[in-house]
């Protein structure tokens, strides 16, 4: 059900950190990561875009692509990559040929006019829509809306100015089909996506978080999972929706938030005569002894029926939404996981797998493995919660003792 089915090395034996990503599905079975790439140390690999092959079980550098001042960036039709920079720059990259075509800086008639208030902080397209759209959020709380005959004047028109917050920065996007889901710092707007009015307003409003704002969105039936930046919290938010299939309310679940410094300390870590590494975690206190920083919650991702989430302490999670409990927990690397990606591929069965990067991975017994930064994974969509699963497999091992 659970299984570790590799390790890689795809910047040949270069330290590198890795930031925001994002994917292209090239093909049924070819799968492209775009990944924020900047060497841990002086070496010969410039700052910039990394493009990584995940096809089958190999994961291979295919073309690095030097660019600075990368701040988000997404992919659109499957063709180019729009970057999004300081000072409101947007670099287009050809997805086939991986060059940049041109830049073009955005013009805003916001007050706020500082370099910051410019920055793009959060890019997303919504290619299924017809017309299709690009929306970026900036620094000054703006949204900006391309159509495709905007992107082909190079952006010199635009379809809609938003501004959804003078005063708070726009995060994070997310799109669920009626419905664009837009955060500046702890507040949801909602905006429907034919005439991109704003239908719904929701305040997380968090007090003890009050300096964090919200990096992480996951939209998933009727519910978004939110997290914020540097917490270990994920908030869960039930919305319904009106005939026309806009949101039309939303509150948060309290009983289903899930808060990792209370559910970890709770599990233990799998005895040592239980087999399967998978669930060995090479380090008896790591759930006594941690920092928030740990724990914070550095990637998350929606996986078939679940979600996955990367945490600052190198552990890979995958969270049933239906239960809200942990189905599958390990931690092959001992720095943060920033980029988890599931991915299809054919072998002699169509499966799928999950890719996790970190700036290490270490071998069963917790020892680095030279190089490596990325694992493969088969995840059974059937496992069971950990707790469920881990009872089963010492019975398994101790018939006599249930």
């Amino acid at each position: 059900m659970i299984c570790l089915r590799g390790v890689y090395d795809p910047f040949d034996k270069v330290p590198v950190s890795l930031k925001e990503y994002c994917v292209i599905e090239k093909s049924d079975y070819e799968t492209e990561l775009w990944v924020k790439v900047r060497p841990s140390q002086k070496a010969d690999l410039v700052s910039g875009l990394a493009v990584i092959s995940l096809s089958g079980l190999n994961i291979v550098l295919k073309s690095m692509i030097p660019i600075n001042d990368v701040l988000c960036f997404t992919s659109y039709l499957k063709n180019f990559v729009f970057v999004g920079c300081t000072a409101g720059t947007i670099a287009v990259i050809n997805a086939q040929t991986y060059r940049v075509e041109y830049k073009v800086e955005i013009k805003s008639k916001s007050s706020n006019q500082s370099n910051f208030a410019l920055n793009i902080l959060s890019m997303i397209c919504m290619e299924e829509l017809d017309p299709s759209y690009l929306i970026i959020g900036l620094g000054n709380g703006q949204i900006h809306v391309y159509t495709e005959a905007d992107i082909e004047r190079k952006f010199a028109t635009h379809q809609k100015v938003i501004t959804v917050d003078k005063s708070k920065p726009i995060t994070k996007l997310a799109h669920c089909k009626e419905n664009l889901f837009v955060a500046a710092h702890q507040v949801i707007h909602v905006f429907e996506v034919e005439n991109f009015r704003k239908i719904y307003t929701f305040d997380l409003n968090q007090q003890g978080f009050h300096q964090n704002h919200i990096t992480k969105l996951c939209v998933m039936n009727h519910t978004v999972l939110v997290a914020l930046h540097n917490a270990s919290t994920v908030y869960v938010c039930s919305f319904k929706k009106n005939p026309s299939g806009h949101v039309s309310s939303m509150e948060m679940d309290e009983r289903k938030t899930l808060s990792l410094s209370t559910m970890l300390p709770a599990l233990r870590s799998a005895p040592v005569d239980v087999p399967g590494p998978s669930f060995d975690l090479h380090d008896p206190a790591l759930f006594q002894e941690f920092t928030p920083l740990d724990i914070r919650i550095t990637c998350m991702v929606q996986y078939q029926r679940s979600v996955l989430m990367g945490l600052g302490n190198g552990m890979l999670l995958q969270l049933d939404p239906s239960t809200y409990k942990i189905k599958f927990m390990s931690r092959r690397h001992h720095s943060p996981v920033r980029v988890v990606v599931p991915y299809q591929v054919r072998s002699e069965v169509e499966e799928t797998l999950v890719a996790s990067f970190g700036e290490d991975v270490v071998d069963f017994r917790g020892d680095p493995i030279p190089h490596a930064i990325a694992c493969t994974w088969s995840i059974g969509d059937e496992t069971e919660s950990l707790s469920r699963y881990l009872d089963a497999r010492k019975s398994m091992v101790h018939p006599h003792d249930h």
